[in-house]
């Protein structure tokens, strides 16, 4: 197979469309090889620290420090004051990530009729953004 790690495919390039799914089968393999040898490393640290006696303590020890934390957490949160203060924080981050998307998506409306990756906001500050794309 080869190594196709540092290669960049452009929209000017003269790769074919057959190229480009080669280049990305094989990134797909190494993405999932990479997975897998991460996967054995973690459970090699996890089998190496389930044997240290000391890891194990502290890790009991952690356990009962986090249940009493979580136990004070639910008491001190049943407070109407708290409660009030978490429901106007849910509904903030709520709209906060609504305006996020329709950013997003006016950005790319914008890209799209401008060609232009920069924006200069009525305040005259310029942002300059970028797509990303993930496989689900």
């Amino acid at each position: 197979m080869p190594d196709t790690t540092n290669q960049v495919v452009t929209s000017d390039s003269k790769t074919t469309s057959g190229e480009i799914n080669n280049l990305i089968n094989n990134h797909l393999e190494l993405i999932e090889k990479t997975k897998g040898e991460i996967q054995v490393l973690k459970d090699q640290i996890e089998e190496a620290l389930s044997g240290d006696a000391n890891y194990q303590d502290a890790q009991k020890e952690m356990e009962i420090v986090k249940e009493t934390k979580a136990t004070a957490r639910q008491k001190a949160e049943s407070n109407p004051t708290i409660e009030a203060i978490a429901s106007e924080l849910k509904e903030k981050k709520g709209a906060l990530k609504d305006y996020k998307d329709a950013v997003s998506a006016e950005l790319f409306e914008y890209y799209k009729a401008t060609g232009s990756s920069e924006i200069t906001t009525s305040d005259g500050r310029t942002y300059t953004f970028s797509f990303s794309v993930k496989l689900t």
